[in-house]
């Protein structure tokens, strides 16, 4: 394991020396100079995890030398140390940067203990920056996969809507990548530093949303025994990204709208306003218009929502996009699964990939590409598609408008899966690539009873 790499830089030899000694005997590889422009070289030369610098040095002094470092190389933490004990140079420090200050004469145990802390706040920092860049890459616009003309256009929409705080309003069914979007909207925006919190609003009972959302005090209700913050608090400063926003209640949907609006709101049982700067990006696959019509949505909210819409389609209507999607995915299954690195995907069978509807759009595609790298069997592409197409009279379709062919399709696509897993939902979900949420919203929509 490589040694923390210390620069002291002091223009009393002796204090190097000491310096070195005490650092040395604990194991760290420590580099000495008495002259800061000899400092910068060094840094600029070689990698140093941690600098400790004199205030008062020939030449540049140490709170020149401290700005140049922050400007230049921000995630090493640099320690001052001065003879005079001056209050005024330490805030100055403190002000530009400085990771903490020490006055001449310093005890080594004090010394030790603030090295440690300044290179466990280096490793942190590290760490940090490669997850915000492993973030970054994951959520990269390139992986909003899609060449067709319609993917093209949404991509440039994200790239022009993130750098804004817009909010957001994502629709798309089920599968088709509305979190991708979000998760992108967020990681090319001035908040990708802070916070990205989701919340499913169709995961909660009404009375748990509203908790969930706006957090609650102590007392509030049973079981409420400390004051617990909501994801609107928890999110201050970044993203709140609400998914499935077509399932909250009306009276949630009255906080939500205040909270947006007035950027404030009430934790539950409190009575205390509390203050919030969160960019809102929300989502559903219900369409809102038809939900306000029926008196399901509140049209302010809608309208507070729907600043920037994002309307992502579903994969029948861009089958363009199904071999690379499908070539996307499956090098990403065999890398998840070197074992099995060796599938293929023929242009017939290509083919037979656009001509399936895909139900569970994206996701479904996703699943398919990776049971068929674990499984080693491109079979499983054929039991997909020979299992859709025997159900489907096209005939019969032919005179049907095009949403109520759709609409029969898919129903004709659940209730085989349902017969084939036996009606369990969550078998039946997994054939269709979609959850058990998602498959249960389409069986009500179509009007399919479970003792159909």
């Amino acid at each position: 394991m490589t040694k923390p790499r210390v620069l002291v830089i002091d223009d009393e030899a002796a204090m190097c020396e000491t310096l070195k000694a005490i650092l040395e005997a604990e194991d760290y590889d420590v580099l000495t100079t008495g002259d800061a422009r000899d400092g910068l070289s060094v840094v600029n030369k070689e990698p140093v995890n941690l600098i400790i610098s004199d205030v008062r040095l020939p030449g540049m002094s140490g709170i020149k030398f401290l700005s140049a470092i922050k400007e230049n190389f921000p995630s090493i933490p640099v320690m001052m140390i001065s003879a005079f004990g001056d209050m005024k140079s330490a805030v100055d420090a403190m002000k530009r940067g400085a990771f903490d200050y020490l006055a001449k004469p310093f005890r080594p145990e004090e010394l030790l203990v603030t090295v440690k802390k300044a290179l466990d706040y280096e490793n942190l920092m590290v760490e940090n920056l490669m997850l915000r860049n492993e973030i970054g890459s994951r959520y990269n616009l390139s992986d909003i996969i899609g060449e067709s003309e319609v993917m093209r256009q949404l991509k440039d929409t994200v790239a022009r809507v993130a750098p804004t705080d817009a909010t957001v309003f994502v629709e798309g069914e089920c599968g088709v990548g509305k979190e991708l979007v979000a998760h992108s909207l967020h990681y090319h925006s001035g908040r990708v530093g802070q916070p990205f919190i989701e919340v499913n609003c169709a995961a909660f009972a009404e009375s748990l949303l509203e908790s969930e959302l706006f957090g609650y005090e102590k007392g509030a209700f049973t079981g409420a025994d400390q004051r617990t913050s909501g994801k609107f608090e928890i999110a201050d400063g970044g993203t709140l990204y609400l998914d499935e926003v077509g399932d909250m209640s009306l009276s949630v949907q009255a906080k939500v709208l205040r909270g947006i609006q007035e950027k404030v709101f009430f934790r539950v049982g409190g009575s205390e306003a509390v203050h919030t700067n969160v960019r809102i990006i929300a989502a559903t696959n219900k369409d809102l218009k038809e939900e306000i019509v029926r008196g399901n949505f509140r049209e302010d909210l809608f309208f507070r929502l729907n600043v920037i819409n994002i309307k992502i389609p579903p994969l029948r209507e861009r089958h363009g996009d199904i071999p690379l999607l499908a070539r996307t995915f499956l090098d990403q299954a065999r890398h998840k699964f070197p074992e099995n690195d060796n599938i293929e995907l023929s242009p017939a069978t290509i083919t037979r990939l656009e001509q399936y509807p895909w139900p569970g759009n994206v996701r479904e595609v996703q699943n398919l590409m990776e049971r068929v790298v674990i499984l080693d069997n491109l079979d499983e592409i054929d039991y997909l598609v020979r299992g859709a197409a025997p159900q489907i009279d096209h005939a019969s379709l032919s005179h049907l408008p095009l949403k109520d062919a759709v609409e029969a399709f898919k129903k004709s696509q659940i209730i085989e899966a349902l017969e084939q897993s036996k009606w369990r939902l969550n078998k039946a979900a997994e054939r269709l690539g979609v959850s058990r949420h998602a498959l249960r919203y389409q069986m009500e929509t179509l009007g399919i009873d479970t003792n159909d």
